[in-house]
């Protein structure tokens, strides 16, 4: 569906990127760990890694920095340190594939080999025990504006693509060099490629379906800085009931705020009473009352019995009734500190700035009465592609995304974090509604492309019509089953080079004893 005829036109800067040239970027890796460097392949991928790193995730700092209160020196090893850790797993997956391709003596091409042990690290660090999984800016994802490509992530999510790439950076490196694999890349990688921009244009041009849906979206822009100061509660609230009356006239069936929209816990909200305005609940019920229209917003949740608190979602119905959600995928040193117990001092070193939150586990959906079926995702939940179909499989035909970007400031961490959603519409072939405290704010549709999307740091509301859909995706059937094949591949090829390796040293030894007793 296309966006309301009276709202403003969206800013097509929100989200930018230079997607071809993923398609040569590790040529340079190539080159340097294989062709001139081949002894010392972990390290130049590993210094490779941090670059890239460091200059995807330079926003890191800004966070750090503006609410950690830490010294700009400080921030810089913490960037440092998190690029020294990514970079981990390129180099891994450099190293690995090398090690196979020379202890196989290479019967196995590189332009197998690279890809299949590339996507191996990517899923690796997009599942890391311990709350450290991150798969933020994957190498696939940098396709996310190439719709046709982008339509692929059905299949694989932004694995596939990652496949493809680093194939065609294997191929292109061949050619280069003009090693035997050349012939092969120009018999494989290009017909791959036109293979995979064929299935995109055919599952582009697909029907969808024809339930049409309208959500009011506000963009509250609430400072961090005052977020949680207990004498601007009723401002913010204030504001966000403004902005959604604002929609009232063009019938919104849901409104939708953003995560920790109510700076305040929802479910004691008579409880806040600052004898001036009323209670904060008040304000709330009436709301709703008046206006008839279901309201999902991100709140705070204590279960006081077990003393724990929650991120979480509430649906308030007009009827009186609710339904919550809570947040499963806690961000790391934002919203808990992992290894607490050996990582006491993190949250003293940032001045008690770390949430202590617990995790949900429902993946149920959020019901409204002869209405959708919403898979909710908090935050940063949303660039976890297995969370999300997990919540779709459960019944959801809508996903809806809140979130508070408000942390990034201005920087690209925003635009990164928008331009995800993209795969999981495709992935799910589900809409996408997201209402983000500061930005970005808007919709995507099944097929990845954006209905609208709001500028950053400005209080907006607006209106967006999407449809409604129950198909059923081949990511949804078999999930992140080609990264996980990938995945074992990797391991069996590894496993029998270093059985390989190791008969081959055995031997190495023998004859250098025989030559000793036989001088």
């Amino acid at each position: 569906m296309t966006q309301m005829p009276d709202q403003p036109p969206p800013r097509r800067a929100a989200v930018r990127g230079r997607p071809r040239m993923a398609w040569v970027a590790i040529v340079p890796l190539f080159m340097a760990a294989v062709h001139w460097f081949p002894d010392r392949v972990f390290s130049i991928a590993w210094f490779f890694g941090i670059v890239c790193y460091a200059i995807c995730f330079a926003w890191v700092t800004y966070s750090i920095i503006v609410y950690g209160g830490l010294p700009n020196w400080m921030a810089g090893i913490a960037l440092f340190i998190m690029s020294a850790l990514l970079a981990v797993f390129i180099a891994l997956a450099v190293a690995i594939a090398e090690f196979i391709y020379k202890q196989m003596n290479g019967k196995i091409p590189r332009l197998l080999i690279w890809p299949v042990c590339w996507v191996a690290m990517e899923y690796l660090r997009a599942n890391m025990p311990l709350g450290l999984a991150f798969p933020w800016n994957s190498l696939g994802k940098s396709q996310h504006s190439v719709a046709w490509l982008l339509q692929n992530a059905d299949w694989g999510s932004f694995y596939g693509l990652s496949f493809l790439i680093v194939m065609a950076n294997c191929g292109i490196y061949s050619i280069i060099v003009k090693n035997t694999e050349r012939k092969l890349a120009a018999l494989v990688v290009l017909p791959v490629i036109i293979g995979a921009l064929v299935y995109g244009a055919f599952r582009y041009n697909t029907e969808s379906g024809n339930e049409s849906f309208r959500a009011g979206i506000i963009q509250g822009n609430v400072d961090l800085h005052e977020k949680w100061d207990p004498d601007l509660r009723f401002k913010a609230l204030l504001d966000h009931i403004d902005l959604s009356k604002q929609l009232i006239e063009k019938e919104p069936e849901l409104f939708v705020w953003a995560e920790s929209s109510l700076p305040f816990n929802y479910r004691y909200a008579w409880y806040y009473d600052n004898g001036k305005d009323g209670a904060l609940g008040f304000h709330l019920t009436s709301f709703i009352d008046k206006t008839g229209i279901p309201l999902l917003t991100g709140t705070l949740d204590h279960d006081r019995d077990k003393d724990k608190v929650y991120n979480a979602v509430v649906l308030a119905l007009p009827d009186g009734s609710d339904e919550y959600f809570y947040k499963q995928r806690l961000v790391p040193f934002g919203e808990f500190v992992p290894l607490n117990r050996f990582l006491f001092f993190v949250n003293r070193l940032v001045e008690d700035q770390i949430g202590e939150f617990t995790p949900g586990s429902s993946v149920k959906p959020l019901t409204i009465p002869e209405g959708p079926e919403i898979a909710v995702t908090i935050c940063y939940e949303n660039i976890f592609p297995e969370l999300v179909r997990q919540r779709v499989r459960a019944g959801a035909n809508l996903i809806c995304n809140v979130t508070n970007d408000a942390w990034f400031g201005e920087t690209s961490a925003s635009y990164q974090h928008f331009s995800v959603a993209r795969f999981r519409a495709v992935e799910s072939g589900r809409a996408i509604v997201r209402s983000a405290n500061s930005g970005i704010s808007g919709a995507i549709d099944s097929r990845g492309r954006i209905i609208h999307q709001s500028p950053l740091f400005e209080k907006v509301s607006f209106v967006v019509d999407v449809t409604l859909e129950n198909r059923t995706t081949p990511y949804l059937i078999i999930g992140n089953a080609f990264a996980i094949g990938c995945t074992a591949l990797t391991t069996i090829l590894y496993l029998i080079a270093a059985i390989k390796n190791r008969k081959k040293s055995k031997t190495g030894g023998m004859e250098c004893l025989k030559k000793k007793s036989h001088p």
